[in-house]
């Protein structure tokens, strides 16, 4: 077991916080912690220091972790099993060891909670020297990122656009056709009406007709009128119906569909 396995599990731990390996207090004659975490965390914030021990002799004989304590509020020595005996853990440090598969590491002995205001020096050091933030948007080199970007807007932009006027067409194009259509089934509708009217007329029928004389004069009716016309009204219908439900359609495409820009 090696630290560099050790510092990999923990920060598999910390992953969802800010975690910083080989942390400095500042840049000249600082102290270097193994590994520095700050929770995420508005309720219970909290800075943490870990040191790593993969060797017993350089557990016992090593006294420059307490250097570490004013940059933490708790601190813990990582180590595999082993290293450091029941006993001899300080009474300001935790105790985290790697399980014997080496795939995780779980708490031995928490840390107590020290409630103390943290040398700003480790968070300087961690601004000016570990962090990036906002160095994509202050560095001339990413020029040509940038421009990448405005290319891809533009295209989006204009490939919206092209598309929205397409759709549009499509839809003027479909309302004319209705349009036209219905103007044809009007003037079919006008035309089958001049033949029906009369022949109602001459069946003279009423609201006191009895049923089975508006029966009979159903069946005269068909008798009269020609196979091709009953035909023709009932294709009529269809068309009627077809074209009802096309024009709603478009009208609700037309209020809904299109790019979002």
């Amino acid at each position: 077991m090696c630290s560099e396995q050790i510092i990999k599990l923990l920060a598999a731990r910390h992953s969802g916080d800010i975690f910083v390996p080989e942390c400095k207090d500042g840049p000249f004659q600082s102290a270097r912690m193994d590994a520095w975490v700050m929770l995420k965390s508005w309720a219970h914030a909290a800075a943490i220091c870990y040191e790593i021990k993969v060797n017993r002799q350089d557990f016992l004989r090593d006294e420059k972790w307490r250097k570490y304590l004013p940059n933490c509020n708790q601190f813990y020595f990582a180590a595999p099993e082993g290293i450091i005996r029941d006993g001899e853990l300080p009474p300001e440090a935790g105790l985290m060891l790697v399980s014997k598969n080496a795939g995780r590491l779980f708490m031995k002995r928490k840390s107590p909670f020290r409630d103390i205001t943290l040398d700003i020096g480790v968070f300087r050091y961690i601004l000016m020297w570990r962090a990036k933030i906002g160095g994509e948007f202050q560095n001339p080199q990413n020029r040509g990122g940038w421009s990448e970007w405005l290319k891809q807007k533009t295209e989006d932009r204009n490939y919206g656009q092209f598309t929205g006027k397409r759709i549009r067409e499509e839809i003027n194009k479909r309302i004319l056709e209705v349009e036209i259509e219905n103007l044809r089934l009007k003037k079919r509708s006008e035309h089958i009406e001049q033949i029906l009217l009369p022949m109602l007329a001459d069946l003279k029928l009423t609201r006191d007709t009895r049923e089975w004389e508006i029966l009979e004069r159903r069946k005269k009716l068909l008798e009269a009128v020609p196979a091709d016309m009953v035909d023709e009204l009932r294709a009529l219908r269809r068309s009627a119906v077809h074209f009802h439900r096309m024009i709603r359609a478009l009208e609700a495409n037309s209020k809904h569909d299109g790019p979002r820009i």
